[in-house]
């Protein structure tokens, strides 16, 4: 039996949070705190089980025009796997924000009967990051040694809500891998 941990801290500077456009959509340096737990148990060595899990929360200081606020963003990501002899099974869900909203500025416009552009109505809009839907994967996998070189792979990937939307169904995913290593 293994359990891992790791924490970290990541600063955002080369990423959305920590990009700078004109002070319009200025989202501010961002800072992930992340912690990682991975389990694992052995019964032989032919036979294992493993689970994991992601939790991050990430805070942005915003001063954009167009964006006025953006709460802490808190994500996740889990993932359970079986390996018996030269097979795999896996049910994960990718990292997927789970709690978050950005806040910006809105306004309507119209035109009157005199062709004058006028403001209908202005008020400050929530948007909230998290998705309706959640990614679900179910992964299965067949791997054959043929040789001292060449070996070969069967592998079933079958997504539900793929990128953590319902709008274009879900997606199956058939591989096929035969490898040869030349021996030198």
């Amino acid at each position: 039996f293994g359990l891992k941990t790791s924490f970290g801290l990541a600063n955002e500077s080369d990423t959305l949070l920590g990009a700078y456009t004109s002070g319009l959509l200025n989202l501010g340096a961002g800072e992930t705190i992340y912690t990682d737990i991975e389990a694992e148990y052995n019964i032989n060595d032919k036979v294992n089980f493993a689970a994991r899990a992601t939790f991050a929360r990430t805070s942005s200081d915003v001063s954009g025009n167009f964006v006025l606020g953006l709460s802490d963003i808190k994500s996740n990501a889990f993932g359970l796997s079986a390996n018996i002899g030269n097979l795999e099974f896996s049910i994960s869900q990718p990292l997927a924000i789970t709690d978050g909203a950005l806040q910006y500025a809105y306004a309507k416009y119209d035109v009157d009967e005199n062709s004058v552009l006028q403001i209908v109505d202005t008020h400050i809009a929530d948007l909230a990051l998290k998705s309706d839907v959640r990614e679900t994967r179910f992964m299965g996998t067949y791997r054959h040694k043929f040789g001292e070189f060449t070996d070969g792979a069967f592998g079933f990937i079958y997504r539900v809500n793929p990128n953590h939307t319902s709008e274009f169904g879900n997606e199956s995913i058939f591989m096929l891998k035969l490898s040869h290593r030349l021996g030198i």
